[in-house]
């Protein structure tokens, strides 16, 4: 799943919930050929204008059609990696953006972490001695002589 979050133009407030369909998301005008639609009087977003790709690494890239896809200000080059949180504006300059959230998958965490986070869970110090010292055993007193 991926979270598309309109900043601003006329998809602006709405946030969409994606499952994509053979890891592409398609992006523009043409109600056959995208996932999410603009409506037809957006002139300054491409019939096709971009499209986000999933690849098998679980990273998502982005691929531009349209003119002007800018990727967290600056142009969009095909084939860069989409972090969640990225911003990206079609069109003109101020022209309809969107926030990219993808959210972590539970199995790919498990992978990550060899299941679970108790490799990561820093050692407990050990509990001092009943005789005090701090975890010291006193000195052992020889008797006679």
């Amino acid at each position: 799943m991926i979270i598309i979050r309109h900043q601003t133009g006329p998809l602006a407030g709405l946030e969409q919930q994606l499952e994509p369909r053979a890891d592409r998301i398609v992006f523009g005008r043409d109600p056959n050929a995208c996932d999410v639609l603009y409506p037809p009087d957006a002139t300054m977003v491409a019939r096709r204008h971009v499209a986000l790709v999933g690849k098998p690494s679980r990273e998502w890239t982005i691929e531009p059609f349209g003119d002007r896809v800018a990727l967290n200000g600056a142009p969009a080059e095909l084939g860069a990696v989409v972090h969640s949180g990225a911003a990206i504006e079609l069109g003109t300059v101020g022209g309809p953006s969107f926030e990219v959230v993808i959210p972590v998958e539970t199995d790919m965490v498990e992978k990550t972490l060899g299941g679970g986070f108790a490799a990561y869970a820093a050692p407990r110090p050990s509990a001092p001695s009943p005789a005090g010292g701090g975890g010291r055993r006193p000195p052992r007193r020889r008797h006679g002589g």
